[in-house]
This record gives structure tokens, sequence and C-alpha cells, in this order.
């Protein structure tokens, strides 16, 4: 029998209701505030809106490869058979190619799937209660890899941002539209 779990990053996780689903862990990205990183999860959007306002000097960093192999590790020891890992768009974020480094690095017996939809943030938020739903009705692995494709099949990029500050301290418009096929508008 399949016992499958469900591995997302904490850009993705925009709904509380989504971690408190057993099957479901986050993998925390980094950040960077005036050169000290914290994990994801321990900084409040409060925070982070107060240090940007004060102009600090704030970076992302994906999670690293021994975040996802700890992760990997935890649901093996949990009894997991499967690992279906849904990630930032590699487009964007170097998040998928961890998970898919720390995949290579595993030594115990699971099947893990790592999946990077061309969408982020909300957009990957939107699908993962119907992927959540399925691994625990008993959905197998080979049908929720169908229905992760199916899901994700015509999914579009779309953000938004409470002032501009953030895009230009980034690099401004002509840096953030190459990722999204050159189509972006203000």
């Amino acid at each position: 029998m399949e016992k499958i779990g469900l591995l997302i990053d904490t850009t993705s996780y925009t709904r509380d209701d989504l971690l408190n689903r057993s099957i479901i862990k986050a993998a925390p990205l980094g950040v960077s505030i005036d050169g000290v990183l914290y994990k994801e999860p321990d900084l409040s959007f409060e925070t982070m809106m107060k240090y940007l306002s004060e102009g600090r000097k704030m970076m992302t960093s994906q999670p690293s490869p021994g975040e996802f192999l700890h992760l990997y590790e935890a649901y093996y020891k949990e009894g997991y058979t499967h690992i279906f890992v849904v990630a930032l768009s590699e487009k964007v974020s170097g998040t998928y190619q961890s998970a898919v480094l720390a995949k290579s690095l595993v030594d115990f017996p699971i099947t893990i799937s790592v999946h990077a939809p061309k969408v982020a943030s909300f957009g990957v938020a939107l699908g993962l209660p119907i992927l959540a739903d399925a691994i625990e009705k008993g959905i197998s692995f080979d049908a929720l890899e169908a229905l992760y494709t199916k899901t994700y099949a015509n999914a579009h990029v779309m953000f938004t941002l409470s002032n501009l500050m953030h895009l230009f301290r980034g690099g401004g418009p002509s840096t953030v539209a190459p990722h999204f096929g050159g189509h972006f508008r203000i």
C-alpha cells in the first residue's frame, strides 16, 4: 500500500489549513535581513514589511538540499513510501533544484517525484488542496502524477504587489519580465 506525502515550500504556504494536514510538510525559504539569515516561518508579514519600510536590505534564498533531505528522511521515518514535491517554479527560484539535488542524495527506499508548476505562491497554493484531498482519499501515485498535470496544465503567472518598492529594489520590471515570458505590465 502506498503512503504518499505532499512536500511544498513556504512560498506556497498561503493558507493555514494546508499545514494542518498530516500529509503536508513545508521546506522553509531563507530570508536574509542585513546579512542575518532567518527561516521564512520565523518572520511575520508585519516584521518583514517593517524592515522593508525602513529600507533594510532583504534577500531570499531557496531551501537548501539538506533541508529537503531532512524532510525526505522525516517522511520515511513516518512510514511514507512516496513523496510528491511541488516546489516554486525553477524560473524564479532554485528551490526546485534543491529538491532534485536532495533526491539524488537519498539512500533509503522511497519514491520521490519533484515538480515545479509554472506558477508561484498563490498559483501553486490553489492546486494543493486538490492534490491533498486526492491523497487523503487514497489516490495512487501514478494517478496523482496525472492529476498534478491536469491541475496545473493551463497555469499562468500572476501576482500583485502592495506597491512597486519591492519590484524596483529587485531590479525593476525589466529584470522580472524575462522570467514570465516577457509578459509583464504595470
